[in-house]
């Protein structure tokens, strides 16, 4: 397998094909894992759609030269290898998307999952650190994802570790890009989801995610003294 060996990963490395993501602006995805590492591929086209609009590709080498910080971001899916594909005519018309396998399963299977197991108070918790994570996130790159939703959010329970899919949109929080918070947007996100498990879903969920973002946004000093004024 040519793509293995460019990889640095054996022969018998194994692909499988994804379910996650494959709407929109995605042509497909898989993991490729061998006994050393499990990556993830995605398939895009390196055609513009619009003059104006960069590619998905272009938008990730821009982020790269403007944030280098976010290259060797583990919480974050950053590729680290871009494949341009040619067709039969020599015309580059794809880009591979190459980038480290998120551990864990998106946060709405972590939603769905608990909520239907009556696992409420863990799933409460669940939030709380989401929130906590996403304030870390504008802390640290002072950048809006766009798009968060908890169907762009991976989630491993065992370390507690939280990784952001679909950030080739990141963008500085004063750009005119950003339309609504990351914040604002996760929220409606739960609001759908709370369409097939009942309102006390969105109320609860929302209300510990907040408290999570907004405990770790203000900082220790303020919270010891917002706990002495109690």
């Amino acid at each position: 397998m040519q793509l293995a060996a460019k990889l640095g990963l054996t022969q018998s490395a194994r692909v499988t094909p994804l379910k996650l993501h494959t709407g929109g602006m995605n042509l497909g995805m898989w993991t490729v894992c061998d006994s050393s590492q499990a990556l993830m591929l995605k398939l895009v086209s390196s055609q513009r759609h619009h003059p104006m609009i960069p590619t998905e590709a272009e938008s990730f080498l821009k982020l790269a030269k403007d944030y280098p910080n976010l290259v060797h971001d583990r919480e974050l899916a950053f590729p680290v290898k871009i494949f341009r594909c040619k067709g039969p005519v020599g015309r580059a018309t794809r880009d591979l998307i190459v980038m480290h396998k998120a551990p864990g399963e998106v946060f709405t299977d972590v939603i769905n999952r608990k909520w239907t197991e009556r696992r409420v108070s863990e799933l409460m918790q669940d939030f709380v650190a989401l929130g906590s994570f996403l304030a870390n996130f504008h802390h640290k790159h002072g950048l809006q994802h766009g798009d968060c939703q908890p169907s762009n959010i991976f989630y491993d329970e065992a370390t507690r570790q939280f990784t952001m899919l679909d950030i080739a949109d990141l963008s500085s929080e004063s750009s005119s890009k950003v339309s609504e918070s990351d914040v604002e947007h996760f929220c409606k996100g739960v609001r759908l989801l709370a369409r097939c498990h009942g309102d006390q879903l969105h109320s609860e969920g929302v209300l510990r995610f907040k408290a999570g973002y907004d405990s770790c946004r203000q900082g220790p000093s303020q919270v010891a003294a917002r706990g002495e004024a109690m």
